[in-house]
């Protein structure tokens, strides 16, 4: 629309998985452009479509690594990605036993709306919750094996909601999105970019791409409504929340149903205690809840009494 936009990606060479990797042993499918398939990428696909076996979430574990293709698919999602099938599909053959993964590469329609036109906030856009469950003509293997997986297996429901919340809880923090906004930024004017609007647009998609992410989830993915949970610790007590190093003032979201585990770390004050929306229910250092509502946690000491 007269305008000019770039897109500054890496080059995906054999120097490339060299550099990153530290070898380039890999059998190699480039998602775009490779017009022969190497026989071990045929006989994955052919294992991704084969519908007569049941595909369960041990069985896609043996082909691939599935972590990677849940994270592979939680940046398509929640940067609202319309060209998503792009990147390497890789196979490391210096290992035994090894399964495919996939490298992000060519993100450059995200965080913009090339074919929802009718909608007035950018944070909305579902066309890459539309592709991957709806639209069947897909057939490159990621799609195909997350749609299986949803359909075949329940237990990968909660895997991938899981890993969901983990994501916008723990690694897409409000200090991240915040730092890599203030990056592009400074980035388009050390090239001399004059017209920095579009970067008021990539904080606004920031501050509510969260919240449209568990819309959508409900919409196209059947998961349940979720709820916030905010826990209050005294600040000379750092704690783990779920694996992850938790920061004060913690405020996350859960699914109704899931599990969250909190650990207090170093030394416990005696008879302190953890409160959830009010009551006494445990008195160790961890505490692990279902949130089934919005939920408010609170580490009590002794002289709280």
């Amino acid at each position: 629309h007269g305008g000019i936009s770039y897109a500054l990606i890496e080059h995906l060479s054999r120097e490339y998985l060299e550099a990153h990797f530290g070898h380039d042993n890999y059998i190699v499918h480039r998602s775009k452009g490779d017009k022969g398939l190497h026989e071990e990428y045929k006989a994955f696909v052919k294992w991704a479509k084969d519908e007569d076996k049941k595909m369960t979430l041990d069985t896609a574990k043996e082909k691939v690594d599935i972590d990677n293709l849940c994270r592979w698919w939680i940046s398509q999602l929640y940067c609202a990605n319309t060209d998503i099938y792009q990147g390497l599909a890789l196979l490391d053959k210096s290992k035994p036993r090894s399964r495919w993964f996939w490298i992000n590469w060519d993100m450059d329609h995200s965080i913009r709306n090339k074919y929802e036109k009718e909608l007035d906030k950018l944070w909305d856009q579902k066309k890459s919750f539309h592709d991957v469950m709806n639209n069947t003509r897909r057939d490159d293997p990621r799609a195909v094996i997350f749609r299986r997986l949803y359909k075949e297996d329940k237990r990968f429901q909660k895997y991938f909601e899981k890993m969901v919340m983990d994501v916008l809880n723990h690694r897409l923090t409000d200090d991240f999105l915040t730092s890599r906004a203030d990056f592009y930024e400074s980035a388009a004017s050390s090239f001399g970019v004059e017209n920095t609007a579009y970067v008021r647009s990539i904080r606004e998609f920031f501050q509510n791409r969260h919240s449209a992410m568990r819309r959508l989830m409900r919409e196209y993915l059947n998961s349940p409504e979720s709820y916030q949970c905010s826990i209050e610790v005294p600040e000379h007590l750092s704690y783990i929340i779920n694996g992850f190093q938790a920061i004060p003032d913690y405020r996350g979201w859960y699914f109704k149903g899931q599990e969250m585990m909190v650990r207090l770390s170093g030394k416990i004050p005696e008879n302190s205690y953890w409160l959830v929306n009010g009551h006494k229910v445990a008195s160790s250092s961890t505490l692990t809840c279902t949130i089934e509502s919005e939920t408010v946690i609170k580490f009590a000491l002794s002289q709280q009494q």
